[in-house]
């Protein structure tokens, strides 16, 4: 190995060293000034399952680490770091399940958190515990709940960095490539999981604004795939209708963006959907026995909506095709 890249893997072990010390003060600060006030304050603002249910498993997540942070603090005082620092990635690897179990739950704590700030009382609380953080950076809620599950991103990207500096011979090497594959399956994970949990997070912003729905529109498997005004023509009448298209169900309403009265939810994999020459810029929505003439206000607008509702047909009939075939 040449001196300059034995130069380059010490200073990408010292930043991964750098880094985890930084990372557990985070995760420390996330238990003690959150969690723990949220738990044992009096009186108790929000609940003990809310509670659970924003930071499930983050205590072990931080033990885990925590554990881990000794090994490599262990190992750089006995100047062996960088002969064995794959080969710790790889046994810490073996207690990834608690970031799994806290990753998994994301959506849920995300969803949680949404719904708190809804209050000016729980908004409030949250706020005055982010101002007592005695730290520079005085951080909301969010920031310590998502940290957890973008790391495992930074260490892929470490890691990868120091295999490109690593001799195919060396000892550490296999443990660095077991390491980076799985950092890599945790760090998809939590990328999809946060995707998840933002839509949850939209779906709560969107469910604010909508009254007269049967049920709750929060589902992990709905998607808001577009909104707007359109003239509706039935047998009864013609009026302008808020649309609200999911990728399971459309509903019109009377209202706007800001809100909107439900009057009609339709199961979107029973719309059929034809253009029409007259009037201008309009479609044909047919639903068993029931059809309307949808009008947008311009040519563009009115093919935006087409093919946004028959995309959205195409793909849910291809999940319950997919769910037969199972």
């Amino acid at each position: 190995m040449s001196l300059n890249q034995d130069n380059k893997r010490e200073k990408i072990i010292q930043e991964i060293y750098d880094v985890e010390v930084c990372y557990v003060k985070c995760l420390q600060i996330g238990l003690t000034h959150y969690y723990n006030h949220l738990l044992n304050d009096k009186p108790q603002i929000i609940s003990q399952k809310q509670t659970e249910d924003l930071f499930h498993c983050y205590d072990q997540v931080y033990s885990t680490t925590k554990q881990f942070l000794l090994e490599l603090q262990s190992s750089n005082d006995a100047h062996t770091l960088s002969q064995n620092i794959g080969e710790l990635f790889e046994r810490f690897i073996k207690n990834f399940q608690a970031y799994y179990q806290y990753i998994g739950n994301i959506p849920l704590s995300f969803h949680t958190l949404a719904q708190l700030e809804q209050s000016k009382t729980n908004a409030s609380y949250l706020e005055q515990l982010k101002n007592a953080i005695p730290d520079q950076n005085k951080d909301g809620l969010l920031f310590y709940l998502i940290f957890p599950v973008q790391h495992p991103a930074r260490y892929n990207l470490l890691l990868r960095e120091l295999l490109k500096n690593t001799q195919q011979t060396d000892l550490d090497y296999p443990h660095l490539v077991a390491a980076i594959e799985e950092t890599k399956k945790l760090a998809d994970y939590g990328a999809n999981a946060i995707n998840d949990a933002q839509r949850d997070k939209e779906l709560v912003l969107v469910e604010k604004r909508v009254s007269g729905y049967p049920g709750t529109l929060v589902d992990p498997h709905r998607v808001l795939l577009k909104e707007g005004s359109l003239l509706i023509e039935s047998e009864q009448k013609t009026n302008y209708q808020y649309i609200l298209l999911f990728n399971d169900i459309l509903i019109c309403g009377k209202g706007d963006e800001k809100h909107v009265e439900v009057s009609h939810v339709y199961d979107v994999k029973m719309i059929i959907v034809k253009d029409i020459t007259t009037p201008v810029n309009s479609f044909e929505i047919s639903i068993d026995n029931t059809s309307f003439i949808l009008s947008a206000k311009t040519e563009l607008s009115k093919q935006s909506w087409m093919e946004a509702i028959e995309k959205a047909v195409k793909e849910v009939k291809h999940v319950k095709e997919e769910t037969h075939a199972k």
